[in-house]
């Protein structure tokens, strides 16, 4: 599955080592199950389970993030689905950096 094979991913940039900069995160919403070219399927949870991964790992690595829209493609022009899920992407990067204010 999609969050399998990014979990793996991660894993394996993580398991290489190296020094990273900066991580550029482009959070595409074509992987939607209600998305007309995306052929990935997720939920609208699997989409925020898919943004939480980066944003922990980027936390772990004690990495910056740049976070850009991407993708998005309705069926009969119903973007509602779309829109939602890529402002959902930036409400779960300020639910994320919040708890992290609050342990520090």
């Amino acid at each position: 599955t999609y969050l399998a094979t990014l979990r793996h991913w991660l894993k394996q940039i993580e398991n290489m080592g190296g020094i990273f900069d900066l991580v550029f995160y482009q959070a595409g919403v074509d992987v939607l199950e209600h998305d007309r070219l995306g052929r990935m399927n997720l939920t609208k949870e699997g989409v925020t389970q898919r943004d939480r991964l980066v944003f922990d790992w980027c936390t772990r690595k004690r990495l910056p993030l740049v976070v850009t829209m991407g993708g998005g493609y309705p069926r009969n022009n119903d973007w509602n689905p779309i829109l939602q899920a890529h402002a959902g992407v930036y409400i779960e990067a300020e639910r994320h950096l919040n708890e992290l204010q609050t342990k520090d």
